[in-house]
């Protein structure tokens, strides 16, 4: 019996229709002991119906990061923490 894999994601829904549309992960550092982001809130971006803002936290590691994902590509991202690091890199 192996360990449950756990798929973090994020899904797109039009709705009008009620239909999902694109999902994507939010990743995870694939190690033994695991621990993959939670979202915490999503933003849709005005004028941009294939973007939304995405904020997550990592549970018991006090590490979070808000991301701007462009069909499911994170393109910008700023990691918090309590150096407040800046990164580009999603």
């Amino acid at each position: 019996m192996g360990r449950p894999r756990f798929r973090i994601a994020v899904r797109q829904v039009n709705l009008t229709t009620g239909t999902a549309g694109l999902q994507f992960s939010l990743g995870g550092n694939g190690g033994l002991y695991e621990n993959p982001p939670t979202a915490l809130a999503l933003a849709a971006l005005p004028g941009s119906p294939n973007s939304v803002v995405v904020a997550t936290e990592i549970q018991d590691v006090y590490e979070g990061s808000i991301g701007i994902y462009d069909s499911g590509f994170c393109v910008a991202a700023r990691r918090t923490a309590q150096s407040m690091a800046c990164s580009t890199r999603c």
